[in-house]
């Protein structure tokens, strides 16, 4: 199920299972397995979430083909600037192990040649990506939301938001968690959902469990550079 919104936010879920996105601002449509429209209503930090909001998703929601599996897929909003420096602030509700899976799935990115660096926050600079931890009786691992304009993050910022209670089943799986946050910072620096196989490509935003039960090695691989290098 797709879905376009009009003035509204996105928020795109990293499931056990499957992941999910909501239509972006002005972007026309974005892709995800299912609507989650309950969770997106209540979640309070959801960019615009009204009843109104909910009536547009309701009303727009339609069919579409999944993205190939051949090549990154763009969700159509980034961060300003060509070679960013991106300063992420784990939040004090965010426990011990989402805390380390967070600096290492920034870490991650750090340490391929994409431009842009993930740097932890110090006082005097801004937020661009903000770290929440919440427990949602839901499905998903994480959600990153946003709102943008032009293409543009509103404030230049994001949000990645932890389900504690671990739905989809990966416990206190290091690399699983790992790989979840190298998963919603590629959102955040603008990549969206791929499909693909554990014989097709190697990618950290395919849906769900793949990127770490294919024996693929360590993300994020090729595609998901050359992504970023197309965004920014």
């Amino acid at each position: 199920v797709n879905c376009h919104v009009s003035n509204a936010g996105t928020i795109s879920r990293e499931d056990g299972w499957s992941l999910v996105d909501f239509g972006h601002v002005g972007q026309g449509v974005a892709g995800g397995s299912r609507e989650g429209l309950t969770m997106s209503m209540r979640r309070p930090f959801a960019v615009a979430a009204s009843a109104a909001v909910g009536a547009s998703l309701l009303l727009s929601a339609q069919v579409s083909t999944a993205p190939a599996a051949s090549a990154y897929v763009k969700h159509g909003c980034k961060y300003s600037g060509t070679n960013p420096t991106l300063y992420y602030q784990i939040g004090s509700t965010v426990g011990s192990a989402r805390r380390t899976a967070t600096n290492s799935g920034a870490g991650r990115w750090n340490a391929v040649a994409v431009p842009g660096t993930f740097t932890a926050w110090s006082s005097g600079k801004p937020v661009n990506v903000a770290i929440t931890e919440w427990s949602a009786a839901d499905t998903y691992e994480a959600v990153t939301s946003f709102s943008c304009s032009s293409g543009l993050y509103t404030s230049n910022k994001t949000t990645i938001t932890w389900n504690s209670p671990s739905p989809g089943g990966i416990g206190s799986n290091t690399t699983a968690l790992r790989m979840v946050a190298t998963h919603e910072f590629g959102h955040a620096y603008g990549l969206n959902h791929m499909s693909t196989t554990c014989n097709g490509t190697k990618t950290v935003m395919v849906q769900g469990k793949t990127k770490w039960s294919c024996s693929w090695g360590t993300e994020p691989w090729q595609d998901d550079i050359n992504g970023v290098d197309a965004i920014y």
